[in-house]
């Protein structure tokens, strides 16, 4: 987009520049003679290639803007790992704590049963080793999943924010960072020099000029007084 960019704004200011010439040299005797089909064409093509100068850095710009937006998705994303890794931190949490009370629980009744001071104790049900090896095992393979995730999307989004906005974003005009400054600057120079082509036209009109020579050429129409 950077050579894009700088051929169309060098094709662009000379096609507007060389308007300006036509005009502002009429009346001089080293004056620069075209007819309106001279002028006609560079009124197009400087229009059509501002147009596209102008869309090139839109485009480039477009993209910078985009980075941001990434960059923001994906640290919604790791604050979304980051919210799962402590709610199954928490559910272990709970489960190790259940085990541990209903162990307890068991030991207490079976110490109380030797003894023979409690004739009639209702015991807790042992815990299902089985099955808690297995859910254990489960959760710590999703937790390793996930923190393989985090890290993945952090390093991402830092990669993205040193790489695409401070090492190398998108440029235009050799070196010139594509924001909306470059857009205004960019249109706004375009529009001024072909509004002071046609300015410059429509005073010459009202000073006698017009394309009324030979082949319509761009000559000054002497008014006969009588």
């Amino acid at each position: 987009m950077d050579c894009f960019s700088i051929i169309f704004l060098s094709a662009s200011f000379f096609s507007a520049g060389l308007l300006q010439l036509l005009y502002y040299s009429a009346g001089r005797e080293d004056m620069l003679t075209h007819r309106l089909s001279t002028a006609a064409s560079l009124y197009f093509i400087a229009i059509v290639i501002s147009a596209l100068c102008s869309l090139t850095v839109i485009e480039a710009s477009g993209i910078n803007d985009l980075v941001p937006e990434i960059r923001t998705w994906l640290k919604r994303e790791t604050f979304a790992l980051a919210a799962q890794l402590a709610h199954l931190a928490h559910v272990e949490a709970q489960e190790m704590q259940a085990v541990q009370e209903v162990m307890c629980v068991g030991e207490g009744a079976s110490k109380l049963g030797d003894g023979g001071r409690v004739s009639s104790v209702v015991t807790a049900p042992a815990p299902n080793i089985g099955s808690g090896e297995s859910s254990t095992v489960a959760a710590g393979r999703e937790r390793v999943r996930l923190r393989s995730a985090f890290c993945l999307i952090e390093c991402a989004e830092q990669y993205i924010h040193h790489e695409e906005e401070q090492s190398d974003p998108v440029q235009v005009f050799y070196k010139v960072h594509a924001s909306t400054a470059a857009i205004t600057v960019t249109v706004s120079s375009l529009v001024t020099m072909l509004l002071v082509a046609g300015q410059r036209l429509y005073t010459m009109l009202v000073e006698g000029w017009s394309y009324g020579g030979d082949m319509g050429e761009f000559v000054r129409i002497l008014k006969v007084t009588r």
